[in-house]
């Protein structure tokens, strides 16, 4: 099943910048894209990691394990320069993140 839905929101992101930098995109999770964002004059797409893994999850038919392991990796650790897209992890209020409870 193709995930080309998110290209509006390629578009939305490209709408957005006002100048003539051109944006770094996670070729493949446009359904992921949550928006821009700047810091100090540069500017990112920034992008939902849990999305990014249900992506590879259905798309690629991994496992969470391997999906959140190829993202890891392939995905958030594939650094381009300054501009390269953000992965976001949202919170969870009321559960602690990233530590084991057992």
């Amino acid at each position: 099943m193709p995930h080309n839905t998110g290209q509006p929101n390629r578009q939305a992101c490209l709408a957005l910048k006002v100048d003539e930098e051109s944006l770094l995109f996670a070729d493949g999770y446009d359904d992921a894209i949550l928006g821009i964002a700047e810091l100090n004059g540069t500017v990112s797409v920034v992008y939902d990691s849990a999305k990014v893994v249900k992506i590879l999850r259905s798309r690629d038919g991994m496992t969470r394990v391997d999906a959140e392991e190829f993202f890891a990796y392939n995905v958030a650790g594939a650094f381009m320069d300054e501009s390269s897209p953000i992965f976001l992890q949202r919170i969870r209020p009321g559960r602690q993140q990233g530590m084991s409870t057992g």
